[in-house]
């Protein structure tokens, strides 16, 4: 299959209603408006469910944005690319499956949908769109068929098998989004009182292992950011949390502090609460503990390549990392000089059982790039190939970091 070079606005309306056609304007609509109602229930959004939720809440204007034009036509909008993206592959790929194949896509999207896991989706439609992009001729494996990688594809008469692999950055911390975010809605409600305009103070959590979820612990640790507030001096609280008053920001440092909330989420391993309009605290939170992001990043594509290949054609494995900044996904890159990524493919690639898997690329960080006059959702991809001979062509996608290396196992 292919897909567009250009989308005009004709073509956007016709990739949107495909979706709406496929589950039900009725059904899509109360699904959106479940999502919105869950978060309009609260008084804020966390950093956390900006993350989480970005693709749902973009649907969710995007129809919005339809129901209240004129035309009654779906447009697309640059404030919300990813989502806009979205309905561009989907819209394109619905098209050219069979209908099992069809049934399959739509309970994905409709799962995806409700517990705020479209992200793997989008990522799989990205990943056929850069297929396309190369001049290869692109399957949906998985869909035609239930079993397999998602793609086989080809290029220059060689068929490739190509898996595309998404993990949230949130994988493996002790502290969930959920757990952080119940935490902080305790936090809002007990320190009201706080109300100093002339200073706002960052309050630090730290938690030894894991964050307990016991309503008395999480009313202990809201109390006490009061006391840490109005007397500057640290708590440790019986099970370990230490609380403590980190700095205060006048209003300049605040605006900057704001602006560098999201970079400091992942290079931290925080979750970081800023009330709404002029916050009169801000809390960050964090474990001790070390995260497995890493570990648990090795395993899911170990499996992959272990159960989801057949080893009879090359083999390529497209992690996306999700909830994932474009400067911190630049910063972990050979590129920046970091060797991070690169520690990753080197650990795929020296197993002999991987042999084959010809190349490993992750990507993350997504963001909105013009062309001339054409507007377009991408992200940032780094591509390693593998440093073992093989009877194979060696790269599928151009541009690949190899890395050297005469240690092989057989694990």
């Amino acid at each position: 299959m292919n897909y567009r070079d250009f989308t005009s606005d004709f073509d956007f309306n016709q990739d949107y209603f495909e979706i709406i056609h496929l589950v039900g304007e009725k059904r899509y609509l109360e699904i959106l408006n479940g999502i919105r109602k869950k978060l309009n229930a609260k008084r804020y959004v966390t950093p956390a469910e900006d993350l989480l939720f970005f693709l749902e809440l973009g649907l969710f204007n995007i129809e919005i944005n339809r129901v209240r034009s004129s035309s009654k036509k779906a447009r697309i909008l640059p404030l919300w690319h990813e989502a806009s993206d979205l309905v561009i592959g989907l819209g394109q790929t619905l098209r050219k499956l069979s209908p099992g194949a069809r049934e399959r896509l739509k309970g994905q999207f409709i799962g995806g949908l409700r517990k705020g896991g479209l992200r793997p989706l989008h990522h799989e439609l990205r990943t056929a769109n850069r297929l396309c992009r190369l001049g290869a001729d692109v399957r949906f494996n998985d869909l035609e068929t239930g079993t397999g990688v998602d793609f086989i594809t080809i290029q220059s008469q060689q068929e490739w098998e190509v898996e595309a692999k998404s993990i949230s950055i949130f994988t493996g911390q002790r502290i969930s989004p959920l757990d952080a975010d119940k935490c902080f809605d305790y936090i809002r409600r007990k320190t009201r009182g706080l109300s100093d305009r002339s200073r706002t103070p960052i309050i630090d959590i730290v938690v030894p292992k894991a964050l307990s979820m016991c309503g008395a612990d999480l009313l202990k640790i809201a109390r006490s950011c009061t006391e840490v507030c109005q007397s500057g001096i640290k708590k440790i609280l019986d099970n370990g949390v230490s609380i403590s008053l980190s700095e205060t920001l006048t209003d300049d440092k605040l605006e900057n502090f704001k602006k560098d909330y999201i970079n400091s989420t992942f290079r931290e391993r925080m979750y970081i609460y800023i009330p709404p309009d002029r916050p009169n605290l801000i809390v960050r939170l964090k474990s001790l503990s070390p995260p497995k992001f890493f570990q648990r990043l090795t395993a899911t594509i170990s499996d992959s390549a272990k159960t989801q290949f057949t080893g009879a054609r090359p083999g390529v494995i497209v992690v996306n990392i999700e909830h994932i900044s474009s400067d911190f996904f630049q910063s972990l890159t050979p590129s920046a000089g970091s060797q991070v990524l690169a520690s990753l493919a080197n650990a795929v690639f020296r197993s002999h059982k991987r042999a084959h898997i010809r190349q490993l690329i992750f990507t993350g960080g997504a963001s909105q790039k013009q062309l001339g006059i054409r507007q377009y959702s991408t992200n940032n991809m780094c591509v390693f190939n593998s440093p073992m001979e093989s009877n194979w062509p060696n790269a599928l996608f151009p541009g690949g970091h190899v890395r050297s290396s005469s240690q092989f196992s057989d694990r």
